[in-house]
């Protein structure tokens, strides 16, 4: 038998809709379609422009959007973002290697910058913490972060170039 054309597959991989009291449409997981998509990961274009972005392995990129897709936005974790290899294990990736030559590229191209340095105690620690260049820092109580909360981005849009 032929292979269902790629339209028809991932329409067979998504989740039943199904109707709920005023007729509002919901996934079978609770989750109603429209808040399925209202949150997204974003990279503004004026970085994706700069030499800075354009300049990244395929690695950096990969993990500047994970970055990305951990930020929720303004005043909520911008701060509290981590490249820890337990944290993104669970989304494929699978060096420690690869991880840290990235995070070293991304801060070396002022993408993103340390809020945190992590430490390593027996038993215990912490990891490092980062922030998008581009957002505000934002308060992160309890997090013990090293750079206080900004007003304006750390790196302004004519900054990008």
């Amino acid at each position: 038998m032929p292979a269902a054309a790629p339209s028809l597959q991932a329409a067979a991989n998504r989740p039943a809709v199904l109707q709920k009291g005023n007729s509002k449409q919901m996934y079978a997981n609770g989750r109603s379609a429209k808040s399925s998509f209202s949150s997204f990961a974003g990279i503004p274009r004026v970085v994706m422009d700069s030499a800075d972005y354009r300049s990244l392995s395929g690695s950096a990129v990969k993990l500047l959007n994970e970055l990305a897709y951990q930020y929720r936005g303004k005043n909520k974790n911008n701060g509290n973002l981590t490249v820890a290899f337990a944290v993104l294990k669970s989304r494929g990736w699978k060096s420690r290697t690869t991880i840290e030559k990235a995070r070293n590229e991304l801060l070396a191209a002022h993408l993103i910058v340390c809020t945190r340095q992590g430490q390593f105690t027996n038993p215990g620690g912490t990891c490092s913490l980062f922030a998008l260049v581009w957002a505000v820092v934002d308060d992160c109580p309890g997090k013990g972060l090293s750079i206080s909360p900004t007003r304006k981005p750390l790196r302004l849009p004519h900054e990008f170039q």
